[in-house]
């Protein structure tokens, strides 16, 4: 069983990991706690006030001291955890996270490596497993993400490479043949780009969260606020700023947004009707691909007007 609690304050922690651990004792429950020889699987994360503080901190490897509890057990504290799935960090965005899902996408590459390189197979085929498998795994809890410019390309790198290695171009092709990324991605199955896959799995998201309980706290957090003075310099993007972003993409030029928040007033209705909202991310999904479409055939035909006037 893994359970995430917060605390204000170290002492806080201290005394409810003393209070859990006794009454999980009560029913026959062990909660894991180290010791002097045995490494402690309940972990502790310090998040600092400022995201300079926790940019050093990570940076050097500097942690708290461990939680010190009674009869010589204690609780140690980690730079990152994962927990459902995602990779957790004190710098609150997706650096590590990203890192792990290409490694984790790249692995299952290597395993379907006989199934992509039979030429038995029919693209079509390869291109729904590549999207169920590899791609899935990559994508696994973009819903939540606020990508960086960087980390969007580390995407996109890997989109394409995983595109190519299932097409069996080498990288010596691309370079002396001057092959685009969107010319690989139409070869198969005229492909969209990652951002589109993003997008859509972020907008279903969106829609099955407005549909929710008026209770969830999912439901909650999208009008939530912190009420306190906000602090100088520019905030850190969160997954609010992506939400917005993916409704503005998916929504059709009839209605549009009054800003780039995207209230929530203004779309809420929309998400509402479920029919519709899939029609919306199904529309926006489709015109990636048809674009991706046109570029490849005006591309082509290009080419080949330059092959006859020679």
């Amino acid at each position: 069983m893994t359970v995430s609690l917060f605390f204000q304050t170290r002492q806080e922690l201290h005394q409810a990991v003393i209070e859990l651990d006794k009454h999980f004792a009560r029913f026959g429950l062990i909660m894991h706690l180290g010791s002097e020889k045995i490494k402690s699987k309940s972990e502790a994360m310090f998040f600092p006030a400022s995201l300079k503080q926790a940019r050093n901190e990570y940076d050097n490897n500097i942690l708290p001291d461990d939680l010190l509890l009674p009869n010589s057990k204690k609780v140690h504290y980690v730079t990152k955890f994962k927990y459902l799935g995602s990779i957790i960090t004190p710098l609150l965005n997706e650096d590590i996270e990203i890192r792990t899902r290409i490694s984790k996408a790249k692995s299952i590459m290597g395993a379907s490596k006989y199934f992509f390189d039979n030429k038995d197979v029919d693209k079509r085929i390869k291109a729904q497993i590549y999207i169920a498998g590899p791609l899935n795994a990559l994508l696994w809890g973009c819903e939540a993400w606020n990508l960086t410019k960087l980390n969007l390309n580390k995407l996109m790198a890997f989109h394409h490479s995983a595109i190519r290695r299932i097409l069996g171009i080498k990288w010596d092709q691309v370079r002396l043949k001057h092959i685009k990324n969107r010319e690989v991605r139409g070869m198969l199955c005229n492909m969209p780009n990652i951002d589109a896959f993003i997008t859509r799995r972020t907008a279903t998201c969106i829609g099955k969260i407005a549909r929710s309980d008026n209770d969830a706290f999912p439901k909650k957090f999208l009008a939530a606020w912190i009420n306190t003075k906000r602090k100088s310099g520019a905030p850190q993007l969160t997954c609010n700023n992506n939400f917005a972003d993916t409704i503005q993409k998916i929504l059709p030029p009839e209605k549009p947004l009054s800003s780039k928040q995207a209230p929530l007033c203004e779309w809420i209705k929309l998400a509402k009707d479920e029919l519709s909202w899939l029609s919306y991310i199904d529309n926006y999904f489709e015109t990636c691909r048809n674009t991706d479409f046109e570029d490849l055939s005006n591309d082509t035909q290009k080419n080949e007007e330059r092959t006859e006037n020679v």
